[in-house]
């Protein structure tokens, strides 16, 4: 069994935990997930099975969207609702305060993860050291915020957000940092991913339970979308397995990419429509970077 599943991630549990129910579900030996999801949070959490599981690197820092709640007036320690409250302000912001300091938050920030994250430090994950009660300090790093929009103030203690951004981006964070800015402090208290990479259209457990297979199931080349993609003839096909490499134009020109860079880049070669390998560009060849057939 090989291919990609789109969870719906209930909230409550870890991406792990929920990995491990599906990994029993389906009976699969071999599965893994692209992009933690905190236990708060529901929504798109892809699952690699099989062989779909060598093509992480290339979708763990895709793009993802989100929808989130701040509630106003209460900082915690992880950033979001499970923590312990570290602080309190009776200040609350209107929707143009809110408005107008979201563009500071969007494009190529400065962001310091929280201390509540997985990241980690001389071998051990920081939520590890912050539940024994140790200082956890993280130095800024950049993210991408592409969009930040406000969606709805339904009442003064909360306003619901919509957020498109890079891999590496803690919605925790900025919920934090906006808060700060505002000066009422925040932290998220409903998270919602809905799409992460090319993925989207989440199933829940019950679906995954009921249906077959080849109904949840995406094909193992579906991480791949966003690169430049070539076919293969089978002859190349059986060479590129062998770890060989093929003419990037063979006399038929099956092999000509969709991509014309003659400059190294990272493509997904495919025998119709069969995953067979990533491969680089070197000139006139191409060379298997990760096999899969």
């Amino acid at each position: 069994m090989n291919g990609w599943l789109v969870l719906d991630k209930p909230t409550g549990v870890t991406s792990a935990k929920a990995l491990a129910q599906v990994k029993k579900i389906l009976r699969a030996p071999k599965a893994g997930h692209s992009g933690t999801l905190d236990p708060l949070a529901s929504g798109v959490l892809p699952l690699a099975i099989g062989n779909a599981t060598k093509t992480i690197p290339w979708i763990i820092h895709s793009d993802k969207i989100y929808e989130f709640t701040i509630t106003w007036g209460t900082q915690t320690d992880s950033d979001d609702s499970l923590g312990t409250p570290q602080d309190h302000s009776e200040k609350r912001p209107n929707e143009n305060d809110i408005r107008k300091l979201l563009p500071e938050f969007t494009g190529d920030i400065m962001q310091t993860p929280p201390a509540f994250s997985a990241l980690k430090q001389n071998g051990v994950r920081n939520y590890e050291r912050a539940r024994k009660g140790e200082i956890v300090t993280t130095a800024p790093r950049p993210v991408t915020i592409h969009e930040f929009a406000l969606l709805a103030a339904p009442d003064e203690n909360k306003a619901d957000f919509r957020v498109r951004c890079g891999g590496g981006t803690y919605v925790r964070a900025l919920a934090r940092d906006l808060g700060q800015r505002l000066g009422c402090l925040g932290h998220v208290s409903r998270l919602r991913r809905l799409r992460a990479g090319p993925f989207a259209d989440p199933l829940t457990l019950a679906q995954i339970q009921s249906l077959p297979a080849e109904k949840i199931l995406l094909p193992v080349g579906a991480a791949l979308a966003h690169l430049p993609s070539v076919q293969v003839s089978e002859e190349d096909a059986r060479r590129l397995a062998r770890g060989q490499s093929i003419p990037a134009l063979s006399e038929n020109g099956v092999n000509s990419s969709d991509s014309d860079t003659q400059t190294p880049a990272d493509t997904a070669a495919f025998c119709d429509s069969r995953l067979v390998a990533v491969v680089v560009r070197h000139n006139d060849i191409f060379k298997p970077r990760r096999v899969f057939v």
